[in-house]
């Protein structure tokens, strides 16, 4: 089975306007909180 997304999930919600805003991920060097949740369920593209 692979797990497929075509979605835009690093813009346009409340969550990634904040990291984009106030918690910026290329400041702070953390992994962005949608790209840690697509790597725990295991997405393949």
């Amino acid at each position: 089975m692979l797990l497929v997304d075509n979605d835009d999930t690093i813009q346009g919600t409340p969550l990634t306007y904040y990291y984009a805003q106030q918690e910026r991920i290329t400041e702070t060097g953390e992994t962005h909180p949608m790209a840690q949740t697509y790597n725990h369920v295991g997405y393949d593209a």
